[in-house]
């Protein structure tokens, strides 16, 4: 079959397996005869590589030195269940580096602290509410005709206002 003449329905199956990287060479030169002669298709090729190129694989994280060792002697040793923690270290108080701030037993301030600090928003929130609430008496709307309402806003729009631009000079008469 020539690849002019290749149903865009097995193009668009060969667009799919292109951007995986799982054609031939010779499929791939089929597929680019086919993405020449059709727009459709060529524009499903672009939006896909496009789509692609937001899924770059990204770097391995960082293992702790020593990390495999330790693992390693704690399966051959039969350890169960979960293994007590270090201090959280905040290295990022100390400037960065290795050496951090131990918080150990600040832990449960900090928390505290923390949470109090949430209260006393939500309470702050709440009162600043309360004052700036607008009361359902000013909502009420006034009685009367709706029809006569919009002929007067019809007749305020008409009205020409004197403007306090009227008495300055023109742009024509200050250039002279």
């Amino acid at each position: 079959m020539n690849a002019r003449n290749m149903p865009c329905e097995q193009a668009e199956r060969w667009i799919h397996q292109h951007v995986d990287q799982e054609l031939s060479v010779k499929q791939v030169g089929e597929l680019r005869q086919h993405l020449d002669a059709c727009a459709a298709c060529s524009g499903l090729y672009a939006e896909l590589k496009a789509g692609k190129a937001w899924f770059v694989p990204s770097e391995a994280p960082a293992v702790p030195a020593g990390f495999a060792a330790r693992v390693t002697a704690l399966a051959f040793a039969g350890a169960e269940g979960t293994i007590e923690r270090e201090a959280p270290v905040l290295a990022h108080l100390s400037g960065g580096g290795s050496r951090g701030v131990v918080l150990g037993g600040s832990d449960r301030f900090l928390k505290r602290a923390t949470a109090v600090a949430a209260g006393l928003l939500a309470v702050l929130g709440l009162a600043l509410y309360s004052q700036n609430a607008v009361s359902e008496r000013s909502l009420v709307a006034e009685e009367g005709n709706l029809e006569t309402v919009l002929e007067e806003m019809d007749q305020l729009n008409q009205e020409q206002v004197p403007s306090e631009t009227e008495d300055a000079p023109k742009p024509e008469e200050s250039q002279r």
